[in-house]
């Protein structure tokens, strides 16, 4: 029995008993990899006889089941401890209170939490949360053994994303596992081969792992020589390969996911945001059609969340009003009175631009997508006479530029300056006058309003009443390629009839070309404002990872942008952004509400799955 004044020793045999049992601490992905083949179950059996490991059941023939197809829990993973500690009747006995809001003190299993929270074995997954499902990665488990070896990333004694290789070096794993390991899903009997594999690797303090167990009195030297994890005999990496059968019984993870996707083309997961236990809700969405024209059943939608620009509503009305969206999350940053930022392109009609500099996802209709900073605009043409408008749906107004007015926004416009108001309706220019500021103007339902500043308009030949007009949108893509997605996406018919043409904006950028933007790259960008220098916040992303898919990411429990950038490249994205956070995160999929923002929304990004003709 452990008592709470003997603090360093019980430290001290945490540490050293976790590497074997630290995989009992959390849960992770569906099973497939070692599971019971022979290797994985003798090394149970062994880390069993030093009293590291135990059954969860007995099986037919009377044998012991030691769950090696299982996913186990972190509740089931700290019951576990606490009774290798010795400290079961310990805990039992006392209160159950915690900071998680997600256990229920009435639970008696909830004493074991509280055991461990206060002894310092588990922080939780946050401050007011500990999830006991939360799915496990192979990145995170090799970095909980390091950490039981006394090595630490906060250290430099290894990087994120490098653990493999560091654990080929500790000689945990052959260099060829190293190559597969990040990729597979992780199941009891892996977690019993890597810890099987810990116990005889060295310390950073001295010593091997099993010494330590042995010196700290939880197995006999015998006992350590009999499973040969002392003495001469001594010595175990892990060539997964060789010891699972890989190619006949198992797959790779991102294989595994790639066949989901092409049944489903939506998968959702959990994942840690790199080095935390901050848990971050993941959409991987393939939009594009398939390689052989088939048509995708995917569809991708900016939905304002209700008839009229700048709108709002709770994120229940805008799931039950979204016509059977199969997801949904926030999208544009808005101002207070819910008028969003950036563009907003929904259904191929151009909603919403402005001045901003934000970035933005383009989707087209055959379901491609880029991320950039494109430069859109609406072009008016009459004759031989062009006037180029940057703005759109803008409520504020500035005497050297133009404002395009669309009857989205209302049926009527009130002018916050002077300048000239030309009117357009059914393709023709009705009106074009001098307006005063606070005048108000009619918008047409059929044709749109467009303000023009002294200067501006000066810059031009005066608009002829009763000429025709056209209206369409154009891209400066100096900072693009040519004939990108987005080029393709503003061509579309001004009217948008028939069209899914999709536009959406945020920032700042967090992976550009496969690359973490740094922070000092996103304040030489514009953005440097705390919230997203400093603050750690619920926060929101999207990205296109390195097959061309859409990886939506929203984090309910906060981190820093930084570390959100970190998951967008921890997922393979290519080019990702920040969307909005704080009170407006939201994630909806497949009926459930992942996270609920705290605010009405006016801009969502909804996924569609629509039947296939």
């Amino acid at each position: 029995m452990y008592h709470h004044d003997d603090s360093r020793k019980i430290t001290r045999k945490i540490i050293a008993s976790c590497a074997a049992l630290m995989f009992l601490f959390y849960s992770f992905a569906p099973v497939y990899a070692s599971g019971d083949s022979p290797a994985s179950l003798r090394h149970a059996q062994q880390l069993e006889s030093l009293r590291l490991m135990r059954g969860v059941g007995v099986l037919p023939d009377g044998s012991t089941d030691y769950g090696l197809n299982q996913t186990p829990t972190r509740l089931q993973g700290i019951i576990l401890l606490v009774r290798l500690l010795g400290a079961e009747k310990e805990a039992l006995s006392l209160p159950a209170d915690t900071p998680f809001r997600d256990l229920n003190p009435a639970d008696e299993n909830a004493r074991y939490v509280a055991y461990a929270w206060r002894n310092g074995i588990t922080k939780g997954a946050s401050d007011t949360a500990f999830h006991p499902g939360q799915n496990l990665t192979p990145r995170m488990f090799l970095t909980f053994l390091f950490r039981a070896l006394g090595y630490n990333e906060s250290s430099g004694d290894f990087e994120w994303g490098e653990q493999a290789d560091f654990a080929a070096r500790l000689g945990m794993i052959t260099p060829e596992t190293a190559q597969m390991i990040e990729k597979i899903n992780l199941n009891r009997g892996d977690l019993a081969d890597l810890s099987y594999a810990a116990l005889t690797c060295v310390c950073k303090q001295g010593g091997t792992l099993a010494e330590n167990l042995r010196d700290d009195g939880v197995f006999t030297d015998a006992e350590g020589i009999a499973a040969n994890v002392l003495g001469e005999n001594a010595g175990f990496t892990l060539d997964y390969q060789n010891n699972n059968n890989i190619n006949q019984n198992h797959n790779i993870n991102h294989s595994n996911q790639e066949n989901n996707i092409n049944n489903n083309n939506i998968i959702y997961h959990t994942r840690n945001i790199p080095g935390t236990n901050i848990p971050a809700h993941i959409l991987r969405i393939r939009t594009e059609n398939n390689n052989n024209n088939n048509k995708n059943n995917i569809r991708v939608k900016a939905a304002l969340s209700g008839d009229l620009l700048g709108e709002t509503a709770s994120f229940e009305n805008i799931i039950a009003n979204s016509d059977g969206a199969a997801a949904i999350v926030n999208a544009n940053f808005s101002d207070a009175d819910g008028t969003p930022s950036g563009y907003l392109m929904s259904d191929g009609v151009l909603l919403h631009a402005d001045l901003k500099r934000l970035y933005a996802l383009g989707v087209a209709p055959d379901g491609k997508i880029q991320i950039g900073r494109p430069e859109i605009y609406a072009e008016l043409k009459s004759g031989s006479d062009i006037w180029p408008v940057y703005q759109i749906n803008q409520p504020e107004q500035d005497g050297a530029a133009a404002v395009l007015y669309t009857p989205v926004i209302g049926d009527k416009i009130t002018m916050n300056r002077a300048g000239w108001s030309l009117t357009s309706s059914g393709g023709k220019i009705t009106e074009f006058y001098s307006v005063s500021e606070g005048a108000s103007v009619s918008i047409p339902k059929d044709g749109y309003v467009v303000y023009m500043g002294f200067e501006y308009a000066a810059a031009f030949r005066i608009p002829q009443k009763g000429a025709d007009i056209e209206l369409n949108y154009n891209l400066n893509n100096n900072n693009l390629n040519n004939n990108n997605i987005f080029a393709d996406i503003i061509g579309l018919n001004v009217s948008g009839e028939n069209q899914t043409g999709a536009i959406i904006s945020g920032g700042p950028y967090l992976v550009k070309n496969g690359e973490l933007i740094t922070i000092n790259g996103m304040e030489e960008d514009g953005f440097d404002d705390t919230k997203f220098t400093i603050q750690s916040l619920p926060r929101a992303a999207v990205g296109v990872d390195a097959d061309g898919y859409l990886i939506l990411a929203s984090v309910s429990e906060g981190c820093t942008i930084l570390q959100l950038g970190e998951l967008m490249r921890d997922l393979n994205c290519s080019d990702a952004f920040n969307l909005d956070g704080g009170g407006s995160c939201a994630m909806y999929y497949d009926g459930e509400t992942l996270v609920a923002p705290s605010r009405e929304l006016s801009v969502t990004l909804q996924i569609f799955i629509d039947e296939n003709e």
